[in-house]
């Protein structure tokens, strides 16, 4: 903020005081296009992406500033990022107004700096959120850095890229219009009741959406509400679809903040922004009419997950939340389990390196199920999947206790139960029991053991995740009975490595430039502690970064859905070549 504007004092006084000169729509939109730049996967390279905001809103002489300041950096810094946006836009909502002129008041260069301005120390204000104090290290680095999961995942978050939507929408459409539907015979039923209409045309609604308004490389379209869906063959689809997924800015000021007046709402402590009012309708619509996508990032959840919180409320209205919550969780573990036999493929031979659901025995009777396990004779990878959701709040710096009790919970040892960490733990344990000739027949010659963890929230890819596993997997050992000596003195032991789901998906066609053994082993070196992601530990290894390459699957499984909505709304088939 200092380089830029120097006289301009970063607080909330001056930031709600130069909101107030600006016009909320306008304001909010422009949040979307310069999101929508900087958010969506395409081919723009970062600098580019932040000349986009730069060359739109700052004077000469500010831009001047600026370069000036990037010369002394060592990367390009970022001026403007996701988290600022999402915050100018939770303000925008409480304290902005419609101008009568609204839709041309950033035509007035002042107008445009005062909301590069707003954009600015809503940085600050970010930052300021959600760091708050969890990185000081007066108790020692450890807590600090259990501290740093929600903060490092919110960071992560901030500056988050979409997945390619075309993955998105395959990974979406073999989830709900294939897979659960096998798991929870009524959800397809359920489904049509929440949303008005049935999955097919949920998901051909989608791709005509993000096929036609949500380009890369391009700023947000606008789009008129009134007249989407007109020229199609089934426009109150299309109208149902927007009513599902749209909403007004007064809706989303209530959501947000409620219903009281802004004077009183100012006075109070702000309540915790979450993503979730922005991430349940991703679309704003004007009160003209004018609609554009909020979030790029947003929208492809919409693709991969919307369908299942569609339904939720149904079935916790008949008791049945929690039912529901295990069967996708079932699904996700066939999911990657699929997703591993397709990287992993049988062999003609006798010997297949990949099975799942392996139940490993120990001594004294005990023993455990892991979900998959890749064995290469001395050497044995063991998955444990999990698709678990944490609540947003407890992300929060002020909820740090909470959040650990939570990941304890789901994703360690509580006092009720032991999972994912845990899980796997207690399987190297009986892998590296004293008495070899009761183990597992399969894993009898292991030498080392390489535990892994599939989780479905991407964000749990974010830096201290990663370390918190690897801790409590330690932790696990030591309470199994032994110590961890003793019990995995037998084996080459590594720590736990979480992967994400599209980490998997990412690795799906790059494995055919190099191996799952090097690339696991190389990040285990890289990374021993686990602080640094298997995600961006790919992203910036100088071996591996020009090897990682896009999934031909799941672009092969988004042409159904693409092919259903050129069917269904357009009354054309895509030709062979397509």
């Amino acid at each position: 903020m200092g380089v830029v504007f120097p006289e301009v004092t970063s607080d909330l006084t001056t930031f709600l005081a130069l909101r107030r000169t600006l016009s909320r729509t306008d304001v909010v939109f422009s949040c979307a296009k310069i999101n929508h730049i900087l958010s969506n996967d395409s081919t723009m390279t970062h600098l580019e992406k932040q000349a986009f905001f730069v060359n739109s809103y700052l004077t000469p002489a500010e831009v001047e500033r600026i370069e000036q300041y990037a010369r002394g950096c060592r990367e390009v810094p970022a001026v403007v990022f996701r988290g600022a946006l999402l915050e100018v836009i939770r303000w925008a909502v409480l304290v902005c107004q419609d101008a009568a002129s609204d839709g041309t008041t950033f035509e007035n260069p002042p107008a445009r700096r005062t909301f590069a301005a707003v954009v600015l120390i809503a940085s600050d204000l970010w930052g300021e959120r959600v760091y708050g104090s969890a990185l000081a290290l007066n108790d020692g680095i450890h807590a600090a850095r259990e501290r740093s999961v929600g903060p490092f995942r919110n960071a992560i978050e901030g500056a988050l890229v979409a997945s390619v939507l075309a993955h998105s929408l395959g990974r979406g459409w073999t989830l709900f219009a294939s897979l659960l539907p096998q798991e929870e015979p009524v959800f397809l039923e359920r489904f049509e009741a929440a949303a008005g209409m049935n999955i097919r045309e949920y998901y051909a609604c989608a791709s005509a959406m993000v096929t036609n308004y949500l380009r890369p490389g391009s700023a947000a379209t606008i789009f008129d509400a009134n007249a989407f869906g007109r020229t199609t063959r089934k426009p109150e689809s299309l109208q149902r679809f927007l009513a599902l997924e749209s909403q007004t800015l007064c809706e989303l000021r209530e959501a947000l903040w409620g219903g009281a007046e802004e004077p009183t709402i100012l006075r109070q402590t702000p309540p915790l922004y979450e993503y979730r009012r922005l991430r349940e309708k991703p679309l704003f619509r004007a009160t003209d009419g004018r609609t554009i996508c909020s979030d790029p990032v947003f929208m492809s959840d919409k693709l991969s997950i919307g369908p299942f919180f569609h339904a939720l409320p149904l079935y916790a209205q008949e008791g049945q939340a929690n039912q529901f919550f295990a069967s996708f969780g079932r699904v996700f573990e066939r999911y990657i389990q699929r997703l591993l036999r397709r990287i992993f493929p049988a062999t003609p031979s006798l010997f297949d390196p990949l099975t799942f659901n392996v139940m490993i025995k120990g001594g004294h009777n005990d023993a455990c199920e892991i979900d998959a396990c890749l064995s290469y004779a001395t050497e044995v990878f063991l998955f444990e999947i999990k698709a678990t959701w944490l609540r947003e709040e407890n992300f929060a710096p002020e909820n740090a206790a909470t959040l650990l009790a939570s990941l304890h919970q789901k994703y360690g040892i509580s006092a009720d139960r032991e999972k994912g960490a845990a899980q796997l733990a207690k399987a190297v344990c009986m892998i590296a029991g004293d008495d070899g000739c009761k183990r597992t027949a399969a894993l009898r010659s292991v030498q080392r053991v390489t535990p892994v963890l599939v989780v479905h929230d991407e964000l749990l890819s974010a830096p201290g995740f990663g370390y918190f596993v690897a801790a409590e997997f330690l932790e696990a050992l030591g309470k199994l009975g032994r110590s961890k000596s003793e019990r995995t003195a037998s084996i080459g032991l590594v720590s736990p490595i979480v992967l994400t789901a599209a980490d998997l998906e990412m690795l799906e066609v790059s494995l055919e430039h190099f191996s799952f053994r090097e690339v696991l082993a190389d990040y285990g070196s890289a990374s021993p502690d686990r602080m640094i992601s298997f995600q961006m530990f790919l992203a910036t290894d100088a071996k591996y970064k020009n090897r990682i390459y896009a999934s031909r699957h799941l672009a092969a499984q988004a042409m159904e859905p693409l092919t259903v909505a050129m069917e269904e709304l357009f009354g054309q088939r895509p030709s062979p070549s397509e």
